[in-house]
């Protein structure tokens, strides 16, 4: 129980702040590289440097919300359904004392 209160907690964190939630609205969910932004075109629909994106990113990926593939020079990104789902899940039980 202890590892999922602190992969819950990690990911609300990451969850908890503005940035990182837009850039997960703008990420497709689920492995769909051709529909993914990449980093450059993720930071300018932003408006935010690409080494504060990486930041962000970074962030996302250690919770495990986001995945990502390399294509030559650019970093494709989408969310992770499943862990997003089990997030979800796993407050739902918090907030309804299951």
């Amino acid at each position: 129980m202890e590892s999922h209160a602190q992969s819950l907690l990690q990911r609300m964190r990451a969850l908890g702040d503005p940035v990182r939630l837009r850039i997960l609205e703008l990420l497709p969910i689920g492995e769909q590289a051709g529909e993914s932004p990449n980093v450059s075109e993720l930071a300018r629909g932003l408006e935010i440097s690409q080494p504060t994106l990486s930041h962000h990113l970074g962030i996302l990926r250690n919770a495990g919300l986001v995945r990502f593939k390399k294509r030559q020079r650019d970093v494709y990104y989408w969310t992770d359904s499943e862990i997003l789902d089990s997030t979800i899940r796993g407050l739902e039980r918090i907030l309804r004392k299951e």
